[in-house]
């Protein structure tokens, strides 16, 4: 079996085996073949109840189909590859419709529970990569979650939380768009490339030397001038306006309020 689709032949080595399958250009019917087989159910926990779990009225996607093209396109990574594969286990033992409405609240948790059994059962992974499967599995929602009227501070936080993984976790969660609705799929295309251009402002800004004071933000704020990313605009004013030379660099507070208040009022 494993041969068909593994450039390994030693079907002892359960590690390049699982991870030649995984990584393979046709994963997918690597994947199904398996299943047919019955060998990867005896391998991976949980996987019965994701393949059962279907719904005849479209109310949600079909589990299985869902983790095998996701996976599919994935890059070819062990972290990206395997993080999507299971990024959806949970969603079986979490499944439950309220208001008419079909939810599956906290299925992370459960599918990173689904993951470290798996893990634990095989030996195939180093730690750094147990560690950032399990980071990519809980977090995927943490992208989707992003709407634009997030604030500066609510991106640093996602920056500084995702911190090497933060890459990784926006190519898992591009990976994750399967619906054949091309304007749906523009739709969240745009919406994650416009969370990465933000991502990228925001490290910009963090990266330049620091010559605006501590406290101008709340000054700001305090004089009615504008909050949120309103103060990240009036910032950025500032900065170009001393990088043409118009005010000084590392002045005080009021310094700066002063030309604001004079250029807005």
């Amino acid at each position: 079996m494993f041969n068909k689709y593994c450039t390994i032949s030693d079907q002892e080595n359960t590690r390049n085996d699982l991870h030649g399958v995984i990584l393979g250009k046709n994963v997918d019917i690597a994947l199904e073949e398996m299943v047919k087989d019955g060998v990867l159910q005896e391998l991976v926990p949980g996987l019965e109840p994701l393949i059962a779990m279907k719904d005849k009225s479209n109310r949600f996607k079909a589990l299985w189909k869902h983790t095998k093209t996701v996976t599919k396109q994935s890059k070819p990574t062990i972290v990206l590859r395997w993080a999507a594969f299971f990024h959806d286990f949970g969603k079986p033992e979490c499944f439950n419709i309220i208001n008419d409405k079909i939810i599956f609240h906290n299925h992370e948790s459960k599918s990173v529970k689904y993951f470290k059994k798996f893990a634990e059962q095989n030996k195939i992974f180093s730690k750094e990569e147990y560690k950032e499967i399990c980071f990519l599995i809980y977090n995927l929602g943490y992208v989707e979650s992003y709407t634009n009227d997030w604030t500066d501070s609510a991106v640093r936080r996602f920056i500084t939380k995702c911190g090497p993984y933060i890459d990784n976790l926006l190519l898992l969660s591009t990976a994750d768009i399967t619906t054949a609705d091309p304007n749906k799929r523009k739709s969240i295309l745009n919406k994650i490339n416009s969370f990465k251009n933000r991502i990228q402002y925001i490290n910009s800004i963090d990266s330049r030397k620091q010559v605006l004071p501590k406290g101008l933000g709340h000054a700001i704020i305090n004089a009615g001038l504008g909050n949120g990313q309103i103060i990240s605009e009036l910032k950025n004013f500032l900065e170009k306006k001393i990088q043409e030379e118009k005010i000084l660099p590392n002045k005080d507070v009021e310094y700066y309020m002063n030309y604001l208040i004079d250029k807005i009022r």
